[in-house]
């Protein structure tokens, strides 16, 4: 991938964050002039790109327990008899092998670059859509006006609750990811025979991003009691949970590729007996 595509995935990452962080305070009555401006608007994309390259590692590590338990679970089936190596798929050097070949690492880099947008969209789509219900709810509320009337203030704590509250949700998933006990390198088999992961460890893999949508829910059943937002909070948690399964497809994808190009293949299924 080159630094062109690196960078416009970094923009778009910062924008759909900026959008989250601060969109509850843009004053609805901005002065379009005002944002049309180009110190404005080159001041908001350099903010968007330096943010991307900060909160990109962030919804990585959201993921990153996601990632590895799916990493593992992909060479159960493969290594279920044989031996119980520290780490069975030494993804890093596969990746590093690949990159003298043209086509091959066109092909990693393609699987990559979708990865890393559903995984944008799992972590910020339901947040995305509780800044707009946020901004919606509280424009008739009582603000005070910021710079050049673009941004406003919250007056009381209430408001500064709800303001905050996307990037309150954002940094409790990055806590539970970052504070959570790593998932361990090899996983331990109940029976041998038939290896398979503890629910422990799956619940362990996705409680950061769950966590994202827990509390978008809480938000749903205490704010909007009248359900005026209902269709708006609905749609930002379905988009959050198809690119979730999105990002889960295309990660398999990617083992599967990296796995086919170090000999680690799932074994045949065993056909059935003839007499």
């Amino acid at each position: 991938m080159n630094t062109a595509e690196m960078a416009l995935e970094q923009l778009l990452a910062g924008m759909l964050t900026l959008v989250v962080l601060f969109l509850p305070f843009v004053d609805p009555w901005a002065d379009p002039d005002v944002l049309s401006r180009i110190h404005v608007l080159a001041a908001m994309v350099g903010a968007a790109y330096l943010l991307g390259a900060v909160f990109d590692k962030i919804y990585d590590a959201i993921l990153g327990g996601a990632e590895q338990w799916a990493r593992l679970s992909h060479v159960d089936a493969a290594r279920a008899d044989g031996p119980r190596a520290d780490d069975p798929f030494a993804q890093d050097r596969i990746e590093a092998r690949l990159r003298g070949d043209e086509g091959a690492l066109a092909w990693m880099n393609s699987l990559r670059s979708r990865i890393r947008l559903t995984r944008t969209l799992a972590v910020l789509a339901p947040l995305i859509a509780v800044s707009l219900v946020v901004w919606d709810a509280t424009v008739s509320a009582h603000w005070t006006g910021g710079p050049a009337g673009v941004i406003r203030v919250p007056h009381s704590l209430s408001t500064w609750v709800l303001a905050v509250w996307p990037g309150l949700v954002l940094a409790l998933a990055w806590a539970f990811a970052a504070f959570l006990p790593p998932l361990p390198r090899t996983w331990q088999w109940v029976d041998p025979a038939r290896p398979r992961q503890p629910l422990r460890a799956r619940l362990h893999a996705f409680t950061p991003v769950a966590a994202v949508s827990v509390f978008t829910l809480v938000f749903w059943a205490c704010i909007d009691g009248h359900g005026k937002h209902s269709g708006a909070l609905a749609v930002g948690l379905a988009l959050g949970w198809t690119s979730l399964w999105s990002w889960w497809r295309v990660q398999r994808t990617y083992f599967r590729f990296l796995a086919s190009h170090d000999g680690l293949q799932q074994p045949p299924r065993p056909s059935a007996p003839t007499h």
